[in-house]
């Protein structure tokens, strides 16, 4: 499984049991809580999370299903929920005298699972 934002994807499993896949059973568990079957079925290799707490550590697997049932789980992807960054640094300013230019330089602050696109001065 591969981690995109909020959700994940999945391979098809190389061995589908002698029929076709049919969906995918997605469960949801907390760091050190047990896994919940999500309300339907997933049909396809993709999967987006709803509603997930910022800052929580979520486990998920996936289970295929043919017309024989269930397999067995995949191995657990644990996904921790992106959050708002922390705080920067105060700015330093460095003017330079020989221009009329003024520079302002912080440090990044933690991005707690999530790149920082921006910052407003």
């Amino acid at each position: 499984m591969s981690q995109t934002t909020r959700g994940f994807t999945w391979t098809v499993p190389r061995f589908e049991g002698g029929s076709p896949i049919i969906d995918y059973r997605v469960s949801i568990g907390t760091k050190n809580g047990d896994f919940e079957d999500v309300e339907s079925p997933v049909v396809g290799t993709r999967y987006k999370a709803e509603s997930l707490i910022a800052g929580v550590t979520y486990r998920f697997r996936v289970r295929a299903r043919n017309s024989f049932g269930y397999g067995d789980s995949s191995e657990v992807l644990s996904i921790l929920c992106d959050e708002k960054p922390g705080i920067p640094s105060p700015p330093t300013t460095v003017f330079n005298s020989t221009s009329d230019n003024l520079t302002i330089s912080w440090t990044e602050p933690n991005n707690k699972g999530s790149a920082i696109t921006s910052y407003s001065i």
